[in-house]
């Protein structure tokens, strides 16, 4: 009870708290808002909108280790339904929901949960991967620990660019992982290398999507695209490894607003992100209506599906 509540407070006093920076300074974050771009920010919920479509794709090539029938349009769908329940408090439910969603399509339960933790394994391998990008900024952060930082993030890089096989298996030999991870089909280290792309380049237009927004409402130099990607990264890895955090809500935004602070003031980057939260909400419901032109308001199966 008590751990459910505090996936409801913590993401409500972050958003407090950024609001409150927001109210507090309104005039100097109007003084920075020169601009008025509409293409940059067109550019903007574009970009947020393939983040969907890539997401999707990867789905319909980890579901293809099972099966071969599931086109990518039912991929699309399972994906984008199922993503509503990343803001749920107390379960992962979008994962759930890809599971059961999957499950109407022809896969084992079993196969479904294999499924998604290859999409969780995948997408923090993406994020940590491009997180190098940032390493120039985070060193300026932490400058008297900055070989114990390069250590940790190539030791961080070598796991998550071995395949998946090879560090579950080792996983498996201590006991409490031998019961939380599933078994799934082996595949070669090419699907690997295939696998570990999708998510890069997923984030990477998340990174250009918040570069975009930024260069819609203030100036901001090309050179900062790539640290700023970066420090997306790092910030929802923070955000998905918090217990507390649903979807990363709060701590993901909390995070790259502070993480920000190289090129932004707290306030200003408050605002960035929080317009940023919105957009991606917004360009979720521009996908949503896209499977809603596709299905009709059926959600769970395809024209020529039945329940089983």
């Amino acid at each position: 009870m008590v751990k459910r509540a505090l996936k409801v407070l913590v993401p409500l006093i972050i958003l407090i708290i950024l609001g409150r920076a927001i109210i507090e300074n309104w005039i100097q974050i109007q003084e920075k808002l020169v601009l008025n771009n509409p293409i940059y920010f067109l550019l903007f919920i574009l970009c947020l909108v393939l983040t969907h479509f890539a997401g999707a794709y990867f789905w319909f090539k980890v579901t293809g280790l099972y099966s071969s029938k599931v086109s990518f349009k039912e991929s699309f769908r399972v994906f984008v339904v199922s993503n509503f329940g990343r803001f749920v408090p107390g379960i992962a439910l979008h994962y759930a929901a890809r599971v059961y969603l999957s499950k109407k399509l022809g896969l084992k339960i079993k196969e479904g949960v294999s499924l998604v933790v290859l999409e969780a394994y995948y997408t923090l391998a993406g994020a940590f991967v491009l997180s190098f990008t940032a390493f120039p900024v985070v060193l300026v952060k932490i400058p008297n620990s900055w070989l114990i930082t390069l250590l940790f993030f190539v030791a961080l890089l070598l796991i998550f660019l071995t395949p998946p096989q090879i560090v579950f298996n080792l996983l498996k030999k201590v006991s409490y992982f031998r019961k939380i991870i599933p078994e799934f089909k082996n595949f070669s280290f090419n699907w690997h290398i295939m696998l570990l792309l999708i998510p890069i380049l997923s984030f990477f237009l998340n990174g250009l999507a918040f570069w975009f927004l930024s260069a819609s409402l203030h100036e901001i130099e090309l050179s900062k695209l790539i640290p700023i990607i970066g420090l997306f990264c790092i910030s929802w890895a923070i955000g998905f490894l918090t217990p507390v955090a649903p979807g990363g809500l709060g701590v993901t935004d909390l995070s790259l607003a502070l993480l920000l602070g190289s090129f932004y003031d707290f306030s200003f980057a408050s605002f960035l992100v929080l317009v940023y939260r919105f957009g991606l909400i917004f360009s979720e419901g521009i996908v949503f209506l896209f499977v809603v032109k596709l299905y009709g308001f059926n959600m769970v199966f395809s024209n020529n599906s039945k329940d089983s």
